[in-house]
């Protein structure tokens, strides 16, 4: 009897069947295993676009306190000099800017007379920012409520918050009405 490729193809009674590939339970465990990366990559993608969930305070990394501003990025701000008690080494430069886009609004800058800056405040637009997104950024913060107003600080970082609070408790969903970054640098 001639064989074909065809008929060599099949399987004659009473010959063992041979397998190829994993069993079942390994090829669903591997397809839940790429749904789920692909799950992880979508929600890390749209995660970086949030900005309540990005760092929005990257674009003011060059105007924290301790550092010298340059003349360049002073020329955005509106500046005006207050003379303090004493000579001529109290002089401290007050300049600020308003902004139009981005989660804060308003930008203002305390430095010294030889240009360090000391205090670094933000004001952040209604509802743009809540106490949740700071926390995971910089870790549990010190909160002492006042009231409606919420006080909200991480004096590790030099960092204080304001919030206000409708029921005067205290939540990481408290939305942030402004940001001072002072003295030490935050990390």
């Amino acid at each position: 009897m001639e064989l074909t490729r065809q008929n060599s193809m099949r399987l004659q009674p009473g010959q063992p069947t041979v397998r190829l590939g994993a069993p079942l339970y390994l090829r669903v465990a591997i397809a839940l295993l790429v749904i789920m990366l692909a799950l992880v990559a979508g929600v890390t993608r749209f995660a970086k676009n949030d900005p309540l969930l990005s760092n929005p305070f990257t674009t003011y990394l060059d105007v924290l306190p301790g550092q010298t501003i340059d003349g360049i990025l002073l020329g955005e701000f509106s500046c005006v000099i207050g003379i303090g008690p004493g000579s001529d080494q109290n002089q401290t430069k007050y300049c600020q800017r308003t902004l139009t886009a981005g989660v804060f609004s308003h930008v203002g800058l305390i430095m010294s007379s030889r240009g360090v800056i000391s205090r670094l405040e933000l004001t952040v637009r209604p509802n743009a920012l809540d106490v949740g997104a700071l926390a995971i950024l910089w870790g549990r913060p010190e909160v002492h409520l006042y009231g409606n107003s919420a006080n909200i600080a991480w004096p590790d970082r030099g960092i204080t918050a304001m919030g206000w609070s409708e029921n005067e408790r205290f939540s990481y969903f408290l939305p942030l009405q402004s940001i001072a970054f002072y003295g030490v640098r935050a990390r």
